[in-house]
């Protein structure tokens, strides 16, 4: 068998890496106790004229909003509803 530099360079890398990462147990898990949230959000209290606001500054060029709406929608929507 040949050993050369290779071989002496694994082997340190070996004990170092070894060093830095130990073993841990996977079976066995802190019990964590059953918090309670007290915390209720109130829900969103829009106005007419947000909106209307909102609706008049929309771009309907732009992509699909997180709740994949597409903004042509929306526009579509403040003309059913008279927005001007």
């Amino acid at each position: 068998m040949i050993a050369g530099k290779g071989d002496r360079t694994a082997e340190v890398l070996c004990d170092f890496f070894s060093s830095v990462f130990r073993t841990e147990n996977d079976t066995v898990f802190p019990v964590l106790s059953n918090k309670e949230c007290d915390f209720a959000p109130e829900p969103p209290n829009f106005d007419l004229d947000d909106i209307t606001n909102r609706l008049k500054k929309l771009n309907v060029n732009k992509s699909l909003a997180p709740g994949l709406i597409h903004p042509e929608f929306f526009m579509k929507l403040q003309i059913k509803l008279h927005i001007n």
